[in-house]
C-alpha cells in the first residue's frame, strides 16, 4: 500500500483527534475544504484513513451498532504530536 502525502496524513489525524468517533464519510468530506488538502481527491483521502488504520495508528469503533467511526490509538497520538511539532504541520 502506497505510503499517503504527509500533509493528508496530518489532517486526518488532526480530525481523529480533536473529533473521535466521527462517522469516516462525515470526516472525509469536511477535510476536503481544508487549506493543506484542497489539491487531494475523497479517494486519497479515504486511502489515508485505510494506510492509517493498517498500520494502527487508528482503530474502528461502532457506537450502539451505528455506522464504523475511527479514533487515534496510542501510536496514532504520538504521530500526531510529531507532526503538529515538526514543519510538515506549518499552515
Amino acid at each position: 500500500m502506497k505510503v499517503p502525502n504527509a500533509d493528508s496524513i496530518f489532517v486526518i489525524l488532526r480530525a481523529a483527534y480533536y473529533h473521535p468517533q466521527t462517522q469516516i464519510t462525515q470526516l472525509t468530506l469536511k477535510q476536503l475544504n481544508e487549506k493543506r488538502v484542497h489539491y487531494h481527491s475523497k479517494t486519497e483521502l479515504l486511502h489515508t484513513v485505510y494506510w492509517l488504520e493498517w498500520k494502527e495508528y487508528l482503530k474502528r469503533g461502532e457506537v450502539a451498532s451505528q455506522k464504523p467511526y475511527y479514533e487515534l490509538t496510542e501510536k496514532g497520538e504520538e504521530m500526531y504530536q510529531l507532526l503538529q511539532e515538526s514543519d510538515v504541520a506549518d499552515d
